[in-house]
């Protein structure tokens, strides 16, 4: 048994429900943007893990039966309509903290789990992100967090950047030729990445192996996919277990020993190389399926 946690119209979520279907594994999703009285779960802490079952929609998952769960969103279902701001507030509140506890407890491979020291963006200011990159033979990025577009200037020069935002968990995004004043935006602080001149390389890890790698001229060029260098291989997969990822996308700049630009704990796809989406989606359903464990 799998459960998936994400937006209904996640496309990767969806492939993966539909590949565990095919290997006769059941997989329910609970999409994050469904009312709070469809989904509901009673359990209780225990030793080995949680007692109790999750409903969704009428379906009754055992949580001791689940073998994986790809949390895609840690967000809370949407409160009932007609609720008063107040009380919305206190249920989207209370309801995240659940489940965010449950996830935690599952004993089961969860990717990824909210305690994660890089669930949150941006990876960098993470517990110990800049010394697990450097554990693992990379280089960390030159970054600077500033809302004012003339100290982010002099800090980029001629270079090449990318600029994220200091919450949620969107992806830093690459700057080709927008003015600082765009890319900063009402003057909201944000993390600038000076980007080397260099190739860059994004590697899918899943449990503890690669799933799939592109590659990448330059910011702006569309991806290709890539046989990543072994080395590197171990390199990306050693880091996502540091920062106690099961899944994640890992962003390198191809200069030197490897500058990680970033390390996405819930990537999307939209601009990926299209041969990404199919091995990427074999590996996690086979690893949510509990193939692939740690001996």
């Amino acid at each position: 048994m799998v459960l998936l946690l994400a937006h209904s119209e996640d496309a990767l979520a969806r492939a993966v429900q539909a590949r565990l279907w095919q290997e006769g594994v059941r997989a329910v999703l609970a999409a994050a943007s469904r009312p709070v009285s469809s989904v509901r779960w009673t359990w209780r802490p225990r030793t080995q893990g949680p007692e109790g079952a999750l409903e969704v929609d009428g379906q009754q998952v055992a949580l001791s039966a689940l073998s994986g769960v790809l949390a895609r969103e840690h967000a809370p279902f949407v409160p009932e309509p007609g609720m008063s701001a107040a009380d919305a507030h206190y249920v989207r509140a209370e309801v995240r903290a659940s489940l965010l506890a449950l996830l935690e407890a599952l004993p089961c491979f969860v990717a990824n789990r909210p305690s994660a020291p890089a669930a949150r963006r941006p990876f960098l200011f993470a517990s110990g992100a800049m010394d697990a990159v450097r554990a693992v033979g990379l280089h960390p990025p030159e970054a600077l967090v500033t809302p004012d577009t003339d100290e982010a200037a002099r800090f980029v020069g001629e270079g090449r950047l990318l600029v994220g935002s200091l919450r949620g968990r969107a992806a830093p995004q690459a700057a080709t030729g927008e003015p600082l004043d765009v890319l900063l935006r009402a003057r909201a602080p944000a993390c600038v990445i000076r980007v080397p001149d260099a190739p860059l390389a994004r590697l899918y890890v899943v449990g503890l192996s690669l799933a799939a790698a592109e590659w990448r001229a330059e910011p702006g060029s569309p991806w290709h996919p890539w046989e990543a260098p072994p080395p590197l291989v171990d390199q990306a997969v050693s880091l996502a277990g540091r920062l106690g990822l099961g899944f994640a996308r890992v962003t390198l700049a191809l200069a030197g020993a490897g500058i990680c630009l970033d390390v996405e704990p819930c990537p999307r796809l939209e601009d990926a190389a299209a041969s990404v989406a199919t091995p990427l989606t074999e590996a996690l359903a086979r690893r949510l399926a509990g193939e692939g464990r740690a001996a």
